[in-house]
């Protein structure tokens, strides 16, 4: 059995703008220490092969040495890449790593730019974050039968293996699900016959 989920970049774009403002924390906990606020996207574009840009503005505070400044940020670029991820030979799990491409922020001089954005990047992983569908576990069940349908007892769905694809207009994300039934007793067939 297959599922396929398709999202368009139109589709794509409404999820974000509802989701906006947003601000990301990059810390579990001091919450107020690092974090990132994204505003409305002013462009939400996919990348063949890649993910899903997002433009934006937004602020940032990122703790130093105990200083806690907040700051403007004109304009930032940040792209999710989605991933199937192998956690075991027949678990898999969709992670999205969320990447700060660019930030101009206001009154910081570009290199300092470029070492705040490498600095959140580094929190923005997905372990850390924890920005991650274990659709491999998810998706395994064992649904019970009802006991007229003998001999079967259950209904086995999993392993789940799952493919990511992305093109200009879509992303497409694919999850084969084999199935098969577990048996109480012999098949009815292959039990020996009344006399």
């Amino acid at each position: 059995m297959h599922i396929d989920v398709v999202l368009t970049a139109e589709e794509l774009g409404q999820i974000l703008r509802a989701a906006a403002p947003l601000r990301i924390h990059l810390t579990e906990t001091d919450e107020d220490r690092r974090w990132v606020e994204v505003e409305q996207p002013s462009l939400v574009s996919l990348v063949p092969n890649v993910g899903l840009r997002m433009v934006s503005s937004g602020r940032i505070r990122y703790e130093l040495a105990g200083f806690r400044p907040m700051f403007s940020i004109r304009r930032l670029q940040l792209l999710c890449v989605p991933q199937v991820v192998s956690v075991s030979a027949t678990h898999e799990r969709l992670d999205f790593q969320l990447i700060l491409e660019e930030a101009d922020v206001v009154n910081v001089p570009g290199f300092a730019d470029r070492a705040l954005v490498n600095a959140v990047n580094e929190a923005l992983t997905p372990g850390r974050l924890g920005l991650s569908w274990d659709f491999g576990r998810a998706l395994q069940r064992a649904i019970g039968m009802p006991a007229r349908f003998e001999p079967l007892d259950q209904l086995l769905l999993g392993p789940a293996a799952g493919r990511v694809s992305i093109g200009e207009d879509a992303l497409r994300f694919s999850v084969a699900l084999p199935f098969t039934f577990a048996r109480s007793k012999p098949r009815p067939t292959d039990a020996a016959p009344e006399d």
